[in-house]
C-alpha cells in the first residue's frame, strides 16, 4: 500500500492500527446485532487514537455516538468527529 501523502512511515501506522482496532470493534458490536437504531453507543478513551477513530467511525455509520471524556479541551474535535453528545468523566465516575 502507497504511503499516503504528507504522512511519515511511524504516523501511518499509528492510524492504520487504531482504525483496524476501531473497526474490528465496530464489526463485533454489530455481529451481536448491534444496529444504530438502538440508541447512543458509549465510546470511552474517545480522545485518543483507537476511541476518536471510533466515534469518527460510527457517526459515518449512522449511529448516535456519546462519549465520556476526561479531557474537555478536546471536546469541540470530538463533535467535529461525529460525537452526538459528550460526558464528563469526572462528573460520570461522581
Amino acid at each position: 500500500m502507497p504511503l499516503p501523502e504528507g504522512l511519515n512511515t511511524r504516523d501511518a501506522m499509528s492510524v492504520e492500527t487504531a482504525g483496524l482496532t476501531a473497526m474490528l470493534s465496530i464489526n463485533r458490536l454489530e455481529a451481536a446485532e448491534l444496529t444504530p437504531d438502538a440508541g447512543a453507543v458509549l465510546v470511552t478513551g474517545a480522545a485518543d487514537g483507537v476511541g476518536s477513530i471510533a466515534a469518527a467511525l460510527l457517526g459515518r455509520l449512522g449511529y448516535e455516538v456519546a462519549v465520556l471524556l476526561g479531557r474537555p479541551q478536546h471536546a469541540d474535535a470530538l463533535r467535529a468527529l461525529g460525537a452526538t453528545s459528550i460526558a464528563d468523566r469526572n462528573e460520570f465516575l461522581a
